[in-house]
């Protein structure tokens, strides 16, 4: 579930959803469409590269990411990977439910095969 370090191409929300979790200002993204086709909806965070000082944009709070394949996942985004709870819809038609740690499955979760096992 990696996802790509260039800033997304998108407009941000014009309501302008800020909101303020665990003293991190975030805000809300109507959609951001990355070159290699995956589509982010969701909490992010402006960071900053530490050598140059440019801003990009992080996944962070929660959010719902669809790849090309049809494959989505929708929860708990920290620093730019799946953190904590969400449920991956897999383009087979699997589904995992459960915890997340550094984009992978991790902990507690079930995971249900699209023929039903």
């Amino acid at each position: 579930m990696s996802s790509p370090q260039q800033e997304p191409q998108g407009e941000s929300d014009e309501d302008n959803n800020d909101m303020s979790t665990h003293g991190m200002d975030l805000v809300v993204k109507e959609e951001y469409v990355y070159e290699n086709g995956i589509v982010y909806r969701g909490q992010m965070r402006e960071v900053h590269n530490a050598d140059t000082n440019e801003p990009t944009w992080i996944k962070q709070g929660k959010g719902t990411q669809f790849w090309p394949d049809k494959a989505k996942y929708e929860g708990e985004w920290a620093d730019d990977m799946a953190q904590g709870y969400g449920v991956f819809y897999h383009a087979n038609g699997d589904v995992y439910r459960g915890n997340f740690e550094a984009d992978k499955a991790s902990g507690f979760g079930k995971y249900i095969h699209f023929d039903g096992q």
